[in-house]
């Protein structure tokens, strides 16, 4: 009996680079974007003021573009950042074959003092969390967990 993930594999189609090495796409099956509109995700980044909660909204989906909200709410603690929250606009892309996300602010919804907007450079993993790096002055990490739905877009990807 063949088990099915070696079957999906077989039957995937792959493509081969200049230097003659060969990879399956990451979102085989996924016309399009690796998520859905209206899906949300939810987890951190990390800025100057510390671990701030992130939320990241898919607005909308043409093709590869995308647009985003970007929520976040930093509950204060040391040092001397206070609470905070708001949002703003996102936009960017998404590569299907790779996870590659580009994000990058458009603009606020909501701005507390002292705060900028920044971008997302990530990969979505074949799970659906996304995960990068956040650029903006004193950013480093993000990590979004995969939104809670059938995960059947996220199922399809392989390596």
């Amino acid at each position: 009996m063949i088990d099915a993930e070696v079957a999906a594999r077989a039957a995937s189609p792959t493509t081969t680079s200049a230097d003659g090495a060969r990879s399956r796409p990451v979102f085989a099956g996924a016309p399009d974007a690796p998520f859905e509109r209206g899906d949300r995700f939810a987890g951190h980044y990390v800025c100057a003021q510390g671990r701030t909660e992130l939320t990241l909204v898919i607005e909308d989906l043409d093709g590869t573009e995308v647009s985003a909200i970007f929520e976040f709410d930093y509950p204060g603690g040391g040092g001397t950042h206070a609470p905070a929250s708001g949002s703003f606009r996102m936009h960017g892309s998404v590569d299907p074959r790779s996870g590659a996300l580009h994000l990058d602010g458009d603009r606020w919804i909501e701005q507390p003092d002292g705060y900028a907007m920044v971008g997302l450079q990530g990969q979505v993993s074949r799970t659906g969390s996304i995960s990068g790096t956040v650029k903006g002055p004193g950013c480093s990490t993000f990590y979004l967990d995969a939104p809670a739905r059938s995960g059947a877009k996220h199922s399809a990807a392989l390596r």
